[in-house]
């Protein structure tokens, strides 16, 4: 029997498409707190797409102040590790160390797994994103992961704004001309 992941990876079904895991992803509506955050990380993507890379963006809040902002550098670092949570997240990895639990991070694109792991290891208190990503994003391959992973207990809110995490993404395939086969993925 295949996995979900498997399952949609090769072609089956997606996550939402399953009822008994999408009722576990029912994620509460944004805070207009959590607007004004996520606005910060749209900054943060704008950067991106100005320089040429993948439009995503985000910021990390601790007591209500950005302490740490990052946006996708892949394309121009040529490294697949400079997503824009994993670069956000190195700037200030010594204070997340010493504050887990205590942290938020706002993000345009729903993490990926290798950035949900970092996010998971520095035990985020919530997660909020502006679409999902039904290539890569975590909730999409959240089946596969192990149980003790799963069982953090971030907060997680979203799709909040996908109509403008799309629109900076279509607008980076049509500017470049690569990718063009990721946009079905984001919604």
């Amino acid at each position: 029997m295949k996995s979900l992941f498997q399952k949609d990876f090769f072609g089956g079904g997606r996550i939402d498409e399953t009822p008994h895991l999408s009722k576990a992803f029912d994620m509460p509506s944004p805070s207009e707190r959590d607007l004004k955050f996520i606005e910060l990380a749209f900054e943060q993507a704008r950067m991106a797409l100005a320089s040429g890379n993948l439009p995503i963006g985000a910021v990390i809040v601790h007591n209500d102040q950005v302490i740490s902002r990052g946006h996708n550098l892949v394309d121009s670092e040529c490294s697949d590790l400079n997503h824009a949570e994993i670069l956000a997240i190195r700037k200030i990895e010594r204070y997340l160390f010493k504050h887990k639990g205590a942290c938020e991070i706002f993000t345009t694109v729903e993490p990926c797994l290798m950035c949900m792991g970092a996010i998971y290891n520095f035990k985020f208190s919530r997660i909020v994103f502006g679409c999902k990503d039904l290539n890569a994003g975590f909730s999409t391959r959240r089946a596969d992961l192990p149980p003790s992973f799963v069982r953090r207990n971030a907060e997680v809110i979203g799709p909040v704004w996908p109509k403008e995490s799309v629109a900076l993404i279509r607008d980076y395939c049509e500017r470049t001309g690569r990718r063009t086969h990721l946009l079905d993925a984001w919604t």
